[in-house]
């Protein structure tokens, strides 16, 4: 049972460090906040009653500080690029601290006590990161009625309903002819008479 609370402990920390990522490099104010409600203050004091109450009133040792933070740092997931990525880190750090719990069975009513109230931050916690994932879903399936929207603000045109403006033949030849008066037209001898002749204006 203590490697088991030992893994709690390096979970729960792993899980704090991820709390603190995101709340400093998250994209939203709102996310900011939330990082800092997920990571329960009493997780430091639940971190305490497990060494407190399992180990040392048992005869026995937590693990040094070291021991825990290299153990830790493997746990504690990497920060990525987006927040929906680190949410999804954050939600399976919660899933793996449940599984264990849930799986701790004891007789010690004081370890029971610690053990549920762990869970019940936790699922405090996915609660809430839950929510927040929801309304990534809200916002993909809002941009996808949006392109749909937009693709049929795009049908083809109806040739039989649309108003072609017919082309003024004698404009383009006038055009022509100013820019070859004013040099503009850089083009071999002949070309307004070429022209002319192609769009039938003879």
């Amino acid at each position: 049972m203590e490697e088991k609370f030992n893994k709690l402990i390096v979970l729960i920390q792993a899980f704090q460090n991820a709390c603190k990522d995101f709340h400093y490099f998250c994209h939203n104010y709102a996310r900011h906040l939330l990082a800092d409600e997920i990571n329960n203050d009493d997780l430091y004091d639940i971190i305490d009653s497990i060494k407190e109450n399992v180990f040392i009133a048992e005869g026995k040792d937590p693990l040094h500080g070291k021991e825990y933070a290299q153990k830790v740092a493997e746990k504690t997931p990497e920060l990525k690029g987006t927040d929906k990525e680190n949410l999804g880190n954050l939600l399976a750090l919660i899933t793996e601290i449940k599984f264990l719990v849930n799986g701790m069975k004891t007789e010690e009513r004081a370890w029971n006590v610690i053990l549920d109230n762990v869970a019940d931050i936790m699922a405090h916690a996915k609660t809430l990161l839950n929510i927040e994932m929801r309304a990534f879903e809200e916002k993909i399936s809002e941009d996808f009625k949006k392109e749909e929207n937009d693709g049929q603000a795009e049908k083809p045109v109806d040739r039989k309903e649309a108003k072609i403006t017919p082309i003024d033949y004698d404009l383009v030849a006038k055009t022509v002819k100013d820019y070859e008066a004013q040099n503009l037209l850089v083009a071999e001898e002949g070309t307004l008479d070429k022209l002319s002749k192609k769009l039938g204006l003879e």
